[in-house]
């Protein structure tokens, strides 16, 4: 065995990821831990390399050493061979790799060019369009020489105007991938390999977005590859799938870290989000734009917050004189904050072609129901009863409804206890219990939320939802139910109720004196509790486990090791509900911000601190800990931008209620109950109404965000639907002046020729509304005329001709 010191040099060595391909652990001569040990899959013809890898088990152990390819086939489970067979059928290239201990088969997927575009073209996959290509189209127009101008489309110049409009008409610019040759070149490459004469708009986002469609589409594989992997409860003898992974591009992970990673840097400095989007996916990047968003706002109620706790800790008063100025402040903050941040991720929406993506997202492939004719086309669609749908929905929001009442139950028993501490006449107790009872408090919430996290995953699954973005959104409703009560009751207890029902907050201690204790305990409990959980002990465990794989080989005397085995050991990552854990923990750290900062004024400094390193840390799991997100679209960050909102409008209700209600005075004014009353309501609609119109001044799209989405619908419609110009479609409809002049003549020759007799006056006076009875009795004739007209007129009621309706003029008469 190695000396400690060597086997540490060679972990280093190990954990130097290049590319992927076979990675030496050795590699030491001269060159002491060069490179050059490391050996790289070459690109194919295509420019690109393997993009995903199936894991699969055998029939028998340590298998690396086969000497046919027969004895593998053989060797392979019944499962392993359906898996394979499906893929063969696509004509994708696969290659097999043995793990270093011959008891893991690696298959991994490379689709060829010719595949990536037929699947674009078949499921109409948006691509971003060359914008020189573009320009080129417009000002060229759509020549068609059966028309008087030579056009159907005239060519196209675009007022490009910076003030009107700062982005570049074509630059962002969208479109279905389309195989005919007028379309075929004109969108943007993103793979372009010189020495092979390569280019190709399919770099490694979009390639693994068009392979999760290949395998799971019932279109096409239709492979769900979560059910068939193996777990540890599903240990079926057929199956053969342990795990399956989007592979990293180890050059590309080392190119974003150095521009995205940080640790001081300016919160107003650029950030590399069209990279992280191009590497990881829209989702992602757009939460990392949130958050990068958030905590570059909270610097402003930092600094009020930070000069709000000074005071306070220089009066030694939590009702200090400057905290009801800090709410309401922190009041107008928050509806700014979130507006700004609409009108960015419209934006982001805009020149990512991400608009409009959940109009048009498709099934998820877990979604159950039977085929019918589609109502609107009659094309065959999957369909799931409403009845089922409710009843499903209706079982799930009880079982929720009951967890919970039980977290509420666990509040006051928390909170019984405190009070059985206040009231023991044992002075040690009566002052450890606000203490005792935050802390308690702080370690229920994380182990509740912990559980619920399990038990929401299996209730949103059994709703059977038809799209990701459906399935997010109900599971992001249940999880923020429990985590609003979990997180926020034992606060209200304290603010709202305490003081009536025990008649004490506390031995020597105001109620606002007992919320910023539970505020700051469970608040800082939150920060260190949930970032040690979701930073540094993913960190740590992925460093441990990595590290005893490689001692493992080392001492086997094994001096290489495949990249696709390195990379399988890295920590799985749920690319659907990933980042709806990190948005969870933003929305429970944003309410403590902002529904309790009358208690304790430091949280947003708190905050800001928190996120700014959270956001470096976040980017250093996703590069370094986890296996490689599954790439996915996004329009917008969905269902947590409503509880953002819902959020702030409680925190000028829960702000209001604690200034009248908790303080004993605000700004040394001594208020009557029904002065506190009414100031309560005055102030919630005061700043409820001031927040509404900062809502309409600002609107959800910016003007340049506006002009280039109008930009982008206009190409579409001429450039790539090749709609022909409305003032041709006018043209069509000109008519000749003498054929005008010749229908002028022909009308006013048959003034005479018309049959039209004169009524009598009577008889228009019978069709008045409501009759006229200066009328006089018609004459014969008169009457028969206007039978003969009513019957010629529309009757509802289908009455035989000439026959009267009672109580019409001519019954009457």
């Amino acid at each position: 065995r190695p000396p400690h010191r060597v086997r540490r040099a060679l972990r280093r060595q190990a954990l130097r990821v290049s590319s992927t391909g076979q990675m030496d652990l050795v590699g030491f001569s001269k060159e002491r831990f060069s490179s050059s040990a490391i050996k790289v899959d070459g690109l194919d013809d295509d420019g690109y390399t393997y993009d995903y890898c199936l894991a699969f088990r055998t029939k028998e152990k340590n298998n690396s050493n086969l000497e046919s390819q027969h004895k593998l086939l053989d060797n392979l489970l019944p499962g392993t061979k359906k898996i394979l067979q499906k893929l063969a059928q696509y004509n994708l290239h696969l290659k097999m790799v043995w793990s270093q201990d011959g008891n893991t088969l690696f298959v991994k997927l490379h689709v060829p060019l010719s595949i990536l575009e037929a699947v674009a073209d078949i499921t109409d996959f948006r691509l971003q369009v060359d914008p020189a290509k573009a320009r080129e189209m417009a000002e060229a127009g759509v020549p068609d020489a059966s028309r008087e101008d030579g056009f159907k489309v005239h060519p196209i110049q675009v007022n490009e105007d910076k003030s009107l409009c700062k982005y570049d008409p074509y630059s962002s610019f969208f479109a279905p991938f389309d195989r005919e040759p007028r379309l075929h070149e004109i969108f943007l490459n993103k793979v372009v390999v010189p020495d092979k004469d390569i280019a190709h708009p399919f770099n490694s986002a979009v390639r693994l977005k068009i392979i999760h469609m290949l395998l799971y589409s019932p279109r096409f594989c239709g492979l769900d590859l979560d059910k068939l992997a193996l777990t540890d409860s599903n240990d079926d003898e057929e199956d053969g799938l342990i795990s399956h992974f989007a592979m990293h591009n180890p050059r590309r992970i080392s190119t974003i870290e150095k521009r995205w990673i940080k640790w001081w840097k300016s919160p107003f400095s650029k950030e590399p989000f069209g990279a992280v989007k191009d590497y990881f996916g829209e989702q992602i990047a757009l939460y990392f734009c949130f958050l990068h968003h958030y905590y570059t706002w909270l610097l402003i109620p930092a600094f009020f917050g930070m000069a709000t706790q000074i005071d306070v800790g220089i009066e030694v008063d939590t009702e200090a004189i400057l905290v009801p100025t800090f709410i309401v402040g922190l009041s107008m903050w928050c509806v700014v904050m979130l507006e700004f941040w609409k009108r960015r991720q419209k934006e982001i929406a805009v020149l990512w072609g991400m608009n409009n993506f959940e109009e048009e997202e498709g099934n998820r492939p877990s979604f159950k129901g039977e085929m019918i004719q589609s109502p609107v086309d009659g094309s065959e669609i999957l369909h799931y009863p409403r009845l089922k749908s409710f009843s499903r929905l209706g079982y799930t929001y009880s079982v929720v409804s009951f967890l919970i009442m039980c977290v509420i139950a666990v509040v006051g028993g928390i909170f019984f206890l405190r009070y059985y501490m206040l009231i023991s006449n044992d002075n040690f107790l009566e002052s450890a219990a606000p203490y005792v009872g935050s802390s308690l408090n702080a370690i229920s919430i994380q182990i509740l939320n912990y559980l619920y996290g399990k038990v929401a995953n299996r209730l949103t699954d059994l709703e059977n939802h038809r799209t990701d973005t459906d399935y997010v959104d109900a599971l992001t409703g249940k999880l923020f139910a429990f985590q609003f009560i979990n997180s926020y009751s034992s606060f209200y207890y304290i603010a709202f109720i305490q003081l009536p029902v025990q008649g004490s907050c506390g031995e020597g201690i105001t109620c606002m004196d007992a919320l910023a204790i539970n505020t700051a305990i469970i608040f800082v409990v939150a920060l260190f509790v949930g970032n040690a959980q979701e930073i540094l002990l993913p960190l740590y465990l992925s460093q441990r486990r990595l590290t005893k794989k490689l001692d493992e080989l080392i001492e086997n005397q094994h001096t290489t090791m495949p990249m696709v085995e390195f990379q399988s050991l890295l920590e799985p990552y749920d690319s659907l509900t990933g980042s709806m854990e990190d948005y969870l923990e933003l929305s429970v750290q944003y309410g403590y911000v902002v529904l309790f900062a009358a208690a304790f004024p430091a949280a947003p400094f708190m905050a800001f601190v928190s996120n700014y390193f959270e956001y470096r840390f976040d980017a250093l799991k996703l590069l370094k800990v986890f296996r490689r997100p599954l790439p996915r679209g996004a329009e917008d960050i969905g269902a947590w931008q409503t509880i953002f909102e819902i959020l702030t409008v409680l925190s000028v209700v829960t702000n209001a209620g604690l200034m009248c209600f908790s303080f004993d005075n605000v700004w040394n004014i001594d208020w009557s109950p029904t002065g506190r009353i009414w100031t309560f309501i005055i102030f919630q609609y005061l700043v409820l109404g001031f927040q509404f119109a900062l809502a309409k001044l600002i609107p959800d799209v910016g003007p340049h965000a506006a002009i280039q989405l109008a930009r982008q619908q206009f190409f579409m419609k001429k450039l790539i639907l090749q709609e022909q110009d409305e003032d041709e479609e006018l043209g069509n409809l000109k008519i000749e002046m003498k054929e005008i002049e010749s229908m002028v003549m022909t009308a006013i020759a048959k003034v005479d020729q018309m049959d039209d007799e004169p009524i009598h006056i009577d008889v228009i006076r019978s069709l008045l509304p409501l009759g006229d009875k200066k009328r006089k009795r018609l004459s014969k004739k008169d009457r028969q005329l206007l039978v003969s007209e009513e019957s010629n007129t529309f009757d509802p009621e289908a009455r035989e001709p000439g026959e009267a309706k009672s109580g019409s003029p001519l019954h009457r008469m």
